[in-house]
């Protein structure tokens, strides 16, 4: 048991030790000399970063999920454990018990921030979409991840849903066709070097106000260095089809889309 002088100053200390262990788990173990504690909880705290990378689960919504939480426990943990290290008396252990009311919530926005840093880090970014012309795939208003690393280790492949730069702007399209490709469309039929692609997630929402050329045009080549996109909403959406869109360049294909972080349909990690 702590001495009467000694009490408040250990009290102080481990009030100190518990924030600074809120912000890197096993710091405030370390101020307080238990330094296997301490290696326990910075060891644990490397484990839950590389989750977001190099591990990269954060690619998957769980994995996301998943990742923050390990985060949150670590420094939540390594908090509590500062904070209650001197708690040996009844009286010690109330007071650490009303500051745990401050600790932990420090301790969670500090996991928080982390996580959102090395969401970013990690090349993710959360973009909401403000247009329909990826419906009903995406829809008006959802929020979705995009992983803007995706490509620096992996090829362009059609099919993909993918996050382009387009004179300034970020927008969200699918890739149809790559360099060297032909691409046609015989009154909405699409087909890629002369193969009919099956499209169960294209919509028609507005045919009729729709002009020919949109729906129907002769089979064209995809220049070297750049890709063939589409929005799945065909009749609202302003993309490769229109001579004033044209092709996109593969370097402003910035990122390829993870899944629907943000809906109100209950579509909330739906992977892409």
């Amino acid at each position: 048991m702590f001495s009467e002088i000694e009490g408040p100053a250990q009290n102080r200390a481990s009030v100190g030790a518990s924030l600074a262990s809120a912000v890197i788990p096993g710091a405030g173990q370390w101020m307080l000399g238990n330094k296997r504690q301490a290696a326990v909880f910075f060891i644990s705290f490397l484990v839950a970063i590389s989750l977001f990378w190099p591990g990269r689960i954060i690619t998957h919504y769980y994995g996301l999920i998943v990742s923050f939480w390990v985060l949150a426990a670590v420094s939540i943990s390594s908090a509590c454990f500062a904070l209650l290290r001197a708690g040996s008396s009844k009286r010690t252990s109330r007071k650490h018990m009303l500051w745990l009311f401050l600790v932990v919530p420090i301790a969670f926005g500090s996991s928080f921030l982390l996580a959102n840093r090395l969401v970013r880090a990690a090349g993710f970014r959360f973009f909401e979409v403000p247009s329909t012309s990826m419906e009903r795939t995406i829809m008006q208003g959802e929020g979705i991840q995009a992983d803007l690393h995706f490509y620096r280790s992996h090829a362009l492949q059609r099919g993909d849903i993918a996050v382009i730069r387009h004179n300034g702007l970020f927008l969200v399209k699918r890739i149809i066709a790559l360099e060297g490709d032909t691409v046609s469309s015989d009154n909405q039929h699409l087909s890629v070097n002369g193969v009919p692609l099956k499209e169960d997630y294209v919509q028609h929402t507005d045919s009729k106000n729709v002009t020919p050329e949109m729906n129907t045009f002769a089979a064209r080549s995809v220049p070297s260095g750049e890709v063939f996109v589409l929005g799945d909403n065909r009749d609202l959406s302003l993309d490769s089809r229109m001579a004033e869109f044209g092709q996109v360049t593969k370097k402003d294909v910035v990122g390829k889309v993870c899944f629907i972080a943000n809906s109100n349909r209950g579509r909330t990690g739906n992977p892409l």
